[in-house]
C-alpha cells in the first residue's frame, strides 16, 4: 500500500542515536529507499523516529522492490576518499520472501557521500513476509 511522502526531519537536539534503519517502501507509486533514524530524545528519554533520507528510485511499485544495497547504499569504490566510520546502519533486505535485517558498517567519504562495508557484519532473518513492510529493528539504550 503506497504511503504519502513524508518530509525529511531533523533529529532531536541532544538526542542519542540508537539505530539507523534503511529499507524500500512504495511512495507515490514508485519505490523509494528511505532511512529512518531512531533517537533517545530528551527530556523524557523517549524513542523517536526521524525520516532523514528519501531516494526515489523511479521504479514503479508494480515491479519488485529494489534492494537498497547496491542501488542506493553502495560499497567502496575509487570515488570514496578518506572514509571515516560513522557507525552502523541496519538495512532491511527481502531474502527468499522474508525480510532480513542486515547490519553494515557505515562510512562517510570526504565529499560527504556515504558507503557501506560489504558484506554485512550481522544478519537477522525475520518472520515478516516481504509483502508487508519491514519492522523497525530492535533498539537498545
Amino acid at each position: 500500500m503506497p504511503e504519502d511522502k513524508p518530509k525529511l526531519e531533523t533529529p532531536c537536539d541532544g538526542g542519542q542515536l540508537l539505530v539507523r534503519h534503511a529499507y524500500s517502501t512504495c511512495i507515490d507509486k514508485t519505490w523509494h529507499v528511505v532511512e529512518d533514524d531512531y533517537y533517545l530524545c530528551p527530556p523524557g528519554q523517549n524513542t523517536t523516529g526521524f525520516r532523514v533520507f528519501d531516494h526515489d528510485t523511479k521504479t514503479p511499485c508494480t515491479d519488485s522492490a529494489p534492494n537498497p544495497v547496491g542501488n542506493v547504499f553502495k560499497g567502496f569504490d575509487g570515488a570514496c576518499q578518506a572514509p571515516v566510520k560513522v557507525g552502523e546502519i541496519v538495512i532491511s533486505e527481502c531474502v527468499l520472501g522474508f525480510w532480513e535485517n542486515a547490519t553494515y558498517d557505515l562510512y562517510q567519504c570526504v565529499d560527504g557521500s556515504r558507503r557501506i562495508a560489504i558484506p554485512a557484519t550481522h544478519r537477522l532473518r525475520t518472520d515478516v513476509p516481504c509483502t508487508e513492510g519491514p519492522k523497525r529493528p530492535e533498539v537498545g539504550r
